[in-house]
Formats: C-alpha cells, structure tokens, sequence
C-alpha cells in the first residue's frame, strides 16, 4: 500500500480516503499548537530529513523529534518525506511517536502513520485520540484504527 502524501493545507474531512485507499498526512495546525515552516522547508528541508532518517537508525529519540518538527515545514516535499522516514523508522519508535502526539506536535500526522506502521500494539493508544475535541486528531486516529483492524498498513 503507498504512503500518503502531506498537503500544504489542512485535509478537508470528505478528502479523507477511505481504509486501503492512499491516506493523506493532515498538516499540523494552530490548534496543536505548532506552526507552519517557510516555503523550502527552512533550515530543515528534504536533506535534513534525510539525515534524520540515517541517524534515526542509532538515535531514535534525536531523529523522531527532529522528524516530527520537520511534519510542520511549509515544503511539501520536507512533510512528505518526514512523515515516510517516520513510517520507516518503525514500530520500534512508538512510543516516542505517541509521546509526541500528547504533547500536541504533529498529532493528526503522527496517528497517521503510526497507522501506516502497522503495529497492532498501538490500537489501544489511538482510541484514547478519538475522543480528541480536534476533529483531524479524532478522525486520524480512527482512521488508523481501521487500517491496522483491517490489516491493509505498508
């Protein structure tokens, strides 16, 4: 099943696909209290994700963080691959992944792919989102719960 690709705004509820259907990575907003990064990505961009990924390999936490940060840049490209190296990294950065989404930063984005992950084990975590008063929390973390139910995860 292919990732899903960040938008450069906020995905609208009926543009969400449905389980097994490309999913699309809901850009954080003012409500989870983050902000968009300049076009370009900033100083972070495409390579900085890149080398988030590599090092995310012998530091997880460095590299998590840095890629959840990357979630808000205002490059398309920079969201895209920070939310795929995200995926990538594994089941193995869960709770990490999770902390970060408690916290508020990159909520939507992150239940997304945890998801993607496929790690069942997270199921019982992403029910707790979708009593968010956010509904692009609620809906991303329902949404994941049907993927992982339905086994159709990368």
């Amino acid at each position: 099943r292919p990732f899903g690709f960040p938008r450069s705004e906020i995905v609208e509820e009926e543009e969400h696909p449905g389980p097994g259907q490309n999913r699309v990575p809901v850009t954080m907003n003012s409500q989870e209290n983050t902000t968009q990064r300049p076009a370009g990505g900033g100083k972070f961009g495409v390579i900085g994700v890149l080398l988030s990924f590599i090092l995310g390999r012998l530091f997880p936490g460095f590299a998590v963080k840095r890629l959840v940060r990357a979630l808000g840049s205002g490059s398309e490209e920079t969201r895209t691959a920070a939310y795929m190296a995200l995926v990538k990294l594994g089941p193995r950065n869960a709770d990490r992944l999770l902390a970060e989404a408690r916290a508020g930063h990159g909520t939507a984005s992150i239940l997304q792919a945890l998801g993607d992950m496929g790690d069942r084990h997270v199921i019982s975590d992403l029910e707790e989102f979708t009593k968010s008063s956010n509904a692009k929390v609620a809906d991303a973390a329902r949404e994941s719960i049907e993927v992982l139910k339905s086994g159709e995860a990368e």
